[in-house]
């Protein structure tokens, strides 16, 4: 049974504290605090990332083919590159071949341990710096903000847009991490704010005693306009095994407590990333009755064909209750500009995935700009060279909905700037 209890401020809060787990005991006890003294309380503890792999020559050593050029390239530059996997994920590679689209994932190429020596190209290509309102708060839309709440991943992605995290952005982290006093407060004077997202990092390289702690947080009153909070993870592949009942009966507790619809949105680039241990990880949620939605990135020679993007969402994603949700396209972030299809070229694959989709397992396909996040919806009908684009959501809410005709003679065919005041 859970209670709502009156702290010293006067606020509601839950804590909920799992007592002997393994024995299924459902009683729970409450903790009387105020949501000040939770914050100042909150300590996030992380899980252990299982058999971690931080340098190329472990995979040497552990069979990997054509990894000689790479190790002496970082060797000659006297630099600690930053590089992550772990044993599960390095399962899933083939060992003899480099052009192995999992491989690409993990492993980086000589372009971008070159421009991160050089200290070339962007690290922020969605204007994350710009839309933090608060320590660890980011609130670019109307409806939604952005928390995050580590810097920590089970497995680096080569092409990831915040890999200034783990590049070593010093002024990244003096920007604090949620929850802190400053963001509560933001979240609770912007009533406009309906739904949270809780990233990072990997908001499930969080322990289940510090995820328990964050929703005791998230379920005070003052919070009561956010009525959707969702959870970003790609443990799910990377670390499937952190996805445990546990995990899914303190989110149905959050969400039967307060009465708010929690989500997970996972990560999956490609079906083999979709292993039985994943399957069993999105049971282990579902089997709570925690929504599952899926984001994908398109990349150059890891996922750019139609065949096998249609068995990811199909048979892999939406076959498994876990619905395809957004086809980003790629962005420019420092050192993964080679995994960036074309835009009429993603358009293309896109619309031969979608002729077999049935309508509720279409993701949609989009870019997310520092003006905002845009649909690519077609080219244009009489204009060969020119696409569609549309404003799926807007920083300028006033721009939501409007279609933006884009020249890919004239401009980057690979990725659309707009202008941002």
């Amino acid at each position: 049974m859970y209670l709502r209890i009156l702290g010293k401020s006067g606020h509601k809060i839950y804590m909920f504290t799992q007592i002997n787990f393994f024995e299924k005991c459902s009683f729970s006890k409450m903790v009387n605090k105020s949501l000040d003294t939770a914050i100042e309380e909150y300590v996030p503890r992380s899980v252990r990332i299982q058999e971690p792999i931080r340098k190329l020559e472990t995979l040497r050593e552990m069979g990997f083919r054509g990894l000689d050029d790479l190790i002496d390239l970082i060797a000659k530059e006297h630099i600690q590159f930053p590089i992550l996997t772990n044993a599960h994920y390095a399962s899933l590679l083939d060992k003899d071949d480099p052009e192995d689209p999992l491989r690409k994932i993990v492993i980086p190429t000589e372009e971008e341990i070159l421009r991160y020596v050089r200290r070339q190209g962007q690290f922020d290509t969605s204007g994350e710096r710009t839309n933090t309102q608060a320590p660890g708060l980011q609130h670019k839309y109307a409806p939604t903000a952005i928390a995050l709440v580590n810097a920590l991943c089970a497995s680096y992605c080569r092409f990831c847009f915040r890999k200034r995290i783990f590049m070593g952005d010093e002024e990244f982290y003096s920007t604090g991490r949620f929850p802190n006093k400053e963001a509560i407060r933001y979240l609770q004077d912007h009533r406009e704010i309906n739904t949270l997202l809780l990233t990072g990092g990997d908001a499930f390289m969080l322990d289940n005693d510090t995820v328990r702690s964050l929703t005791g947080i998230l379920s005070d009153p003052s919070l009561d306009h956010i009525r959707t909070v969702r959870f970003g993870t790609r443990m799910v592949v990377y670390q499937p095994q952190r996805i445990d009942d546990e995990l899914g009966q303190i989110l149905q507790d959050f969400r039967d407590t307060t009465g708010k619809r929690v989500m997970v949105g996972t990560h999956v680039n490609h079906p083999r990333e979709v292993t039985p241990e994943t399957k069993d990880a999105f049971e282990h949620l579902l089997d709570h009755k925690i929504a599952l939605y899926n984001q994908t990135v398109l990349l150059k020679g890891i996922n750019d064909d139609p065949a096998v993007l249609y068995e990811l969402f199909d048979k892999k994603l939406a076959f498994n209750d876990n619905r395809p949700y957004y086809l980003f396209h790629d962005r420019p972030v420092s050192g993964s500009e080679h995994m960036q299809v074309r835009l009429d070229d993603g358009l293309h694959i896109y619309s031969e995935v979608a002729k077999r989709m049935t309508g509720p397992h279409k993701p949609r396909y989009v870019m997310s700009t520092k003006g905002g996040k845009m649909e690519i919806d077609s080219m244009h009908p009489t204009k060969p060279n020119v696409i569609i684009l549309k404003y799926h959501s807007a920083k300028d809410m006033s721009l939501t909905g409007k279609a933006v005709f884009y020249d890919l003679r004239e401009n980057n065919p690979f990725w659309y700037e707009p202008t941002v005041a």
